[in-house]
Formats: structure tokens, C-alpha cells, sequence
């Protein structure tokens, strides 16, 4: 657990930083007359962030997601600097599975496949997002 630990360390020190940045921009970018509006219409704080600023920032939410989902799933560094896969396989990650395949167990035709299949849901998770964010914007731009 210990190991663990000391990688969701590392890995959130690592990224926070650009989480911050994107919702940062998204917050800056939010049109400043929907805030003041809500406000003038008496919705609380509250009421003013989950029904008018967090919708607005879907896109950035969803840029988020897709990066700290792709970086998550191609961790390596940390893995290896930090505990090298162990104890046992308590810390392997998909990208240090694919290396341990086909650097150490000599199984290049199943790290090549392996690959293939990482790719691919790459894909499929940069296509969802990229539709939510499409889904999102035609409704606004079809009514203008």
C-alpha cells in the first residue's frame, strides 16, 4: 500500500499543476454577464456555481479528463524511478506491463498487439470526448 501511495503522490504532484491551469483558463473565459445576472436574479454562491459556471466549463472538464486520463494510462516514469513495478505487481501500470512484455519477457509480437489495443482506446476515449464536446456546442449554435 505503501508504494501505492508514493505514486498517486508523485503522479498528482506531477499534474496538478496543468488541472489547475485548464480549469483556470475555463474560469477566465466564463462570460462575466451570466455570473452577474444569476447574481442579480438571488441565486446564492452556490446556486451561482452549479447551475451557470459548471455547465459553462464542460469544456474544460472534458479536456481535462481526456489528458489526465491519457497521462494516467501511459505511466511509466514513476513506476519505474519509484518501486520498479513491485512489490510484486502491486504498482504495474499498463505502460510498464507493455515494457516488462516485451523487454524482459522477450513476447515482442504480443507487446506490438498490446500496443495496438492501448491505441485504440486512446482513440475511443479522445472520439467520446471530442463528441461531448460537439453534443455541447450544436444546440447553442443552432439557436443563434
Amino acid at each position: 500500500m505503501a508504494a501505492q501511495l508514493a505514486i498517486i503522490i508523485a503522479d498528482i504532484w506531477q499534474w496538478t499543476s496543468l488541472t489547475f491551469l485548464i480549469f483556470l483558463s475555463g474560469f477566465s473565459a466564463l462570460p462575466r454577464q451570466l455570473i452577474d445576472a444569476a447574481r442579480v436574479m438571488g441565486a446564492t454562491p452556490w446556486q451561482n456555481f452549479w447551475r451557470v459556471q459548471l455547465p459553462l466549463l464542460k469544456p474544460a472538464i472534458v479536456i481535462a479528463v481526456i489528458i489526465r486520463s491519457m497521462e494516467a494510462l501511459k505511466m511509466f516514469d514513476p513506476v519505474v524511478l519509484l518501486t520498479f513495478g513491485g512489490p510484486g505487481t502491486s504498482t504495474q501500470t499498463v505502460a510498464y506491463f507493455l515494457w516488462e512484455q516485451v523487454w524482459v519477457f522477450n513476447k515482442f509480437s504480443f507487446g506490438a498487439a498490446a500496443s495496438v489495443l492501448l491505441l485504440i482506446m486512446f482513440s475511443v476515449l479522445i472520439y467520446v470526448g471530442i463528441y461531448l464536446l460537439i453534443r455541447q456546442r450544436s444546440p447553442v449554435e443552432g439557436r443563434v
